[in-house]
């Protein structure tokens, strides 16, 4: 038996490949993107079937592509 997934809608706001997401139960309405455009950005998710989600806070890498990420317990949303 296969699992049928439909693409429900998209998340604007990188402009590079998005190398990976993470979600956390804590904070169920939130995920992390990491991009090669060297940012992380924090989504707040929505019910809104024209706009799925809502970027918080963009947050620049060092010295590069940003590969992978995270939720740590020091991860809050203020």
């Amino acid at each position: 038996m296969t699992e049928q997934m439909t693409l429900r809608g998209t998340l604007k706001g990188h402009n590079g490949w998005v190398t990976q997401i993470a979600t956390t139960p804590q904070f169920p309405d939130m995920i992390l993107s990491a991009s090669r455009d060297k940012t992380i950005i924090m989504w707040k998710l929505t019910r809104d079937e024209t706009n799925y989600g809502i970027p918080q806070r963009a947050l620049p890498g060092a010295f590069g592509d940003v590969l992978g990420i995270f939720w740590g317990f020091f991860w809050g949303v203020h």
